[in-house]
């Protein structure tokens, strides 16, 4: 990172954010995240809750892969491709994307999102504009709004879910589930009929994928009984694929790869979720 020597110059540039975004930041709200103009995420935080001022800038940029260059990369085998070609243009299968933060779940969803067809209308639900489709004809892409401390001014992913439904959307991808009722509210929009959409979220393997789902949404339902969650989540949900990542001795990432495919079957087994595990040649 940069160090500053004039703290002017550091001032400067937080009046400049502030101005553009008409934010505000001071001893009252010590602390400010907003998008700059070119999509990336800056966050200011400053005394008395930091020993001094630190501006952090996420640059966000999501390669434009085709499914073959993650072939070459080795993220996925040639196999694996053409089932997926098969799931998502032919039996447009709901699929959730597995893994950590860091595993390149937003760079797989962007390929698969490649494989669909020109003249499908897609939604694309996110924070930020990382996932683009520069050559499909229907795209429209919503984006979230954090609200500001002079007034709530906030767009929810699950307003934006909401909105989706009166849009005539063909296929809806969220980019990411995050909190218990965006991720009810996707299981209630799947389950209109919106076949063939994609989300991603953050879990330890595929099967941790489709529980932490259950949880975020029998968070925001207490009141809904464990058959009723599990049954609609078997319904919309039909594949989960788990990306990993490959370390060597130093620990650095050398390669981000599918490590697991399920399929989740339309019926529970004794009231749990029925899987299968898809080969990985």
């Amino acid at each position: 990172g940069r160090v500053f020597e004039d703290i002017e110059e550091v001032r400067k540039i937080i009046d400049r954010i502030k101005a553009f975004r008409g934010k505000t930041i001071d001893s009252v709200t010590p602390f400010l995240d907003v998008d700059l103009y070119d999509g990336s995420r800056c966050h200011i935080i400053i005394p008395p809750i930091a020993d001094k001022i630190y501006i952090s800038i996420r640059v966000f940029n999501c390669p434009e892969f085709t499914i073959e260059d993650l072939v070459e990369r080795g993220t996925i085998t040639a196999f694996q491709v053409d089932f997926l070609r098969w799931a998502v243009v032919e039996e447009k299968m709901n699929i959730l994307v597995a893994g950590a933060m860091g595993s390149g779940k937003t760079v797989f969803i962007n390929t698969l999102a490649r494989l669909i067809g020109k003249n499908e209308k897609i939604n694309i639900i996110q924070d930020v504009p990382e996932i683009t489709l520069k050559n499909h004809k229907w795209v429209r892409i919503l984006t979230t709004r954090a609200k500001s401390r002079e007034v709530d001014n906030r767009v929810t992913q699950e307003e934006l879910l909401i909105q989706s439904l009166r849009m005539r959307a063909d296929r809806i991808i969220l980019g990411e589930v995050r909190d218990p009722l965006a991720s009810y509210q996707l299981l209630q929009v799947l389950n209109t009929g919106h076949k063939g959409s994609f989300s991603t979220i953050h879990a330890d393997s595929a099967r941790d994928a489709i529980y932490r789902l259950e949880s975020l949404a029998t968070e925001y339902r207490p009141n809904l009984n464990q058959l009723s969650i599990r049954n609609l989540i078997s319904r919309v949900i039909n594949l989960v694929i788990y990306l990993g990542m490959e370390t060597d001795e130093d620990n650095n990432v050398v390669r981000r790869k599918v490590m697991e495919m399920i399929r989740v079957k339309n019926k529970l087994n004794g009231g749990d979720f029925l899987f299968e595990e898809l080969e990985m040649v």
